[in-house]
């Protein structure tokens, strides 16, 4: 007889790939447990509940570690008093790079964030796995330096994470073909560039008018 521990983390495994290949919503959880070779069809379903689940779990395994360093990362910047926007969205971006040198999953759980990222799930169990001190954290200092109306601060941290994790999937699609053109650490470098921009960038005159208003309505 399997251990549960071990059938949960094959259904796991067998999730992110097919998420990550397919997307969420077009994987059905007998897929899951077929990709995993379970013979019972409604494993996953009884380990998990359901997709929210399984997205839950994914989440806890890949993003929960990274949340703690984002809170340890956090911690250091605030002691060292170099809470600059560099420093913050380096803060930001380094763990999830580490992912691309994950072999159990790390790349299919990028995918999966940034389908995530695109259109955020909105059950009450996989938003507690989105959101962690650590990154609640992150993002709370990151506000003080958006640019922007109020009504256009969240909007830009919810850009900037499609950003980050479209750019990281297309880092892993071009490592895994062999066909990047920079090297690691210049994608980085070039990265945070480009999110510090985005986060920092002034709004036009015509986009202050609309935001203002949006306040007065």
């Amino acid at each position: 007889m399997k251990d549960p521990a071990t059938t949960r983390l094959s259904l796991l495994r067998a999730a992110e790939k097919l998420f990550s290949e397919r997307g969420i919503d077009s994987v059905s959880m007998r897929e899951v447990a077929s990709e995993a070779g379970q013979r019972n069809v409604s494993a996953t379903q009884y380990h998990f509940g359901s997709r929210d689940g399984v997205l839950e779990a994914i989440l806890q395994r890949h993003a929960a570690p990274i949340h703690e360093k984002y809170a340890a990362m956090v911690d250091l910047l605030e002691a060292r008093a170099d809470v600059s926007l560099t420093a913050l969205v380096e803060a930001l971006v380094r763990p999830l790079v580490s992912k691309l040198d994950d072999a159990d999953g790390g790349r299919a759980y990028l995918a999966i964030a940034a389908q995530l990222s695109l259109a955020p799930a909105t059950t009450p169990a996989v938003q507690r796995a989105s959101t962690q001190p650590g990154v609640d954290r992150l993002h709370t200092l990151l506000l003080d330096f958006v640019n922007a109306p109020l009504a256009l601060k969240q909007a830009r941290l919810e850009r900037l994470n499609v950003l980050l994790f479209s750019s990281l999937v297309a880092r892993a699609h071009a490592e895994s073909a062999q066909e990047a053109t920079v090297s690691r650490e210049l994608f980085v470098r070039d990265l945070v560039d480009c999110l510090c921009a985005l986060v920092s960038a002034q709004p036009a005159a015509q986009g202050l008018r609309v935001a203002a208003h949006a306040r007065a309505e």
